[in-house]
């Protein structure tokens, strides 16, 4: 297979693969936690990650679902685990059972249901936390935590043996410190981000303006689950993330546009943090 998603980008030194336009289809690829966010699309690519953190059940976030529990049964890959809000696990699995019917396969897959809060392991050092989103439907964001040990300071300069001795004993020689290295807000009302310090505070953020002028208005906008991206310039001083990318945007607008339409409508202090995604481009 070739590696998922083509269209990287480096986001504050973070390799993030990135497909995204509102209502076709959207799918992150975390390629340092091995995960996919989202699977509006269905290649053998996206088939090389087996977990796959579902922000909501929208097509353009899921309609790749079958494709990717198929390609992954194609070429006996362990079956793939789906993370999803937790109101929409049996629906999930209704999904695949049809498929199941469909392609007269087993399909293998395991679908868990989480809530906001959650805490999903990926190795010792990393984890995966849910926190609560507004849009539509059940959804849900994700933050990418990365722990690191360092030698606690009053320990620095003991000897091997000592510190073997002491760790033997049950005693903690070292600091644990953790960095929410990304966080994906999947599409959601600002509301939720806003009053979410973790997210206004993560290294690098992903979140959504689906609508950026008077096309549509911001009214229309949050009634449709989405943010706007006057909102986003109303709060911008909230936003305290070294690195954003906007994305999710609404197939009305070319990149060109998109991007003079950032330019103009976000306070200089954020705009130089963000980068905008636009369908292939960004």
């Amino acid at each position: 297979m070739k590696d998922v998603a083509a269209r990287r980008i480096q986001l504050a030194g973070l390799e993030l693969g990135v497909v995204s336009m509102a209502g076709i289809e959207t799918c992150i690829d975390v390629p340092s936690f091995k995960a996919l966010v989202d699977l509006g699309l269905g290649d053998q690519a996206s088939a090389r990650r087996r977990h796959v953190f579902v922000t909501h059940a929208h097509v353009d976030h899921l309609g790749g679902l079958a494709h990717h529990v198929a390609i992954r049964a194609l070429h006996r890959l362990p079956s793939p685990v789906y993370y999803v809000p937790l109101p929409i696990v049996g629906r999930v699995e209704r999904l695949l059972d049809v498929w199941r019917e469909l392609q007269e396969d087993k399909l293998p897959a395991d679908v868990i249901g989480l809530e906001p809060g959650a805490r999903v392991p990926r190795r010792a050092d990393q984890e995966v936390r849910t926190f609560a989103t507004d849009h539509r439907v059940p959804s849900l964001g994700y933050l990418f935590v990365q722990r690191t040990k360092r030698l606690r300071r009053d320990l620095v300069g003991t000897a091997g043996h000592v510190l073997a001795a002491r760790r033997k004993a049950g005693e903690e020689i070292e600091d644990v410190s953790e960095v929410i290295e990304l966080a994906i807000a999947g599409d959601s009302r600002i509301d939720a981000l806003l009053a979410d310090r973790e997210v206004l505070r993560a290294r690098r953020l992903v979140m959504e303006v689906t609508f950026l002028d008077e096309r549509v208005s911001v009214a229309d906008a949050r009634a449709k689950g989405h943010t706007h991206l006057d909102e986003l310039a109303a709060h911008a001083a909230e936003f305290e993330n070294e690195a954003l990318l906007l994305c999710h945007v609404s197939a009305r607008y070319g990149a060109a546009e998109a991007q003079a339409l950032v330019d103009a409508r976000l306070p200089r202090s954020l705009r130089e943090r963000c980068q905008l995604f636009v369908g292939g481009m960004v």
